[in-house]
């Protein structure tokens, strides 16, 4: 049966960057690349996707995908990263053709981190489908009397910890929302 103590401590922060974080980060600083900058659109290209499939390869325990897949992947995933940083594709093929920003080494950078980012989402959702029975009200219950027992003391007052059931459909949220409020706790206390 379930047990709340092995859920949680399959989410935990440390666990995650042991079983994530540390490979995805020992295979970005394994791949060298001799120089700050690409000639063109070509070897940019070239690049991106050698880097995408040596990353995703070493990572996710897979086979090379078609060198059209990871040019469409890694454009994918640098759009997504450079996006946040208020910028694109454009952006990066500027930063890795001129040397700014980081130039090649950013690039990589954002297709490692974002790689990284996809598998601790893939991870957690697949700990809380093996943890966390979808068919049956009872289990859920369960696993949140088990909650309860495990944090309710760090519960606000207004969770009524006497009615299990009247949360047993939002039990990944609060197991997720827990994790997350944890690892902020303790990022700050180690900042201290």
């Amino acid at each position: 049966m379930p047990n709340i103590v092995d859920l949680l401590g399959e989410l935990d922060k440390r666990t995650l960057a042991r079983e994530i974080g540390s490979v995805h980060d020992d295979a970005r600083s394994q791949y060298r690349v001799s120089r700050t900058t690409v000639r063109d659109y070509d070897e940019f290209i070239a690049l991106i996707s050698d880097y995408f499939n040596y990353h995703y390869c070493k990572c996710f325990r897979a086979v090379r995908v078609d060198r059209h897949v990871a040019i469409a992947r890694a454009r994918e995933v640098i759009e997504n990263a450079y996006r946040r940083r208020h910028g694109d594709f454009w952006t990066a093929f500027s930063d890795a053709s001129e040397g700014t920003n980081g130039g090649v080494g950013a690039v990589l950078d954002a297709i490692a981190d974002s790689l990284k980012e996809e598998h601790e989402r893939e991870y957690v959702a697949g700990v809380l489908v093996e943890y966390i029975p979808s068919t049956s009200f009872e289990r859920r219950v369960d696993m949140v009397r088990q909650f309860f027992r495990y944090c309710g003391h760090e519960l606000p007052a207004s969770i009524r910890v006497d009615q299990p059931e009247r949360y047993a459909r939002y039990l990944e949220r609060m197991i997720l929302a827990y994790v997350k409020g944890r690892s902020e706790v303790l990022e700050r206390l180690e900042e201290a």
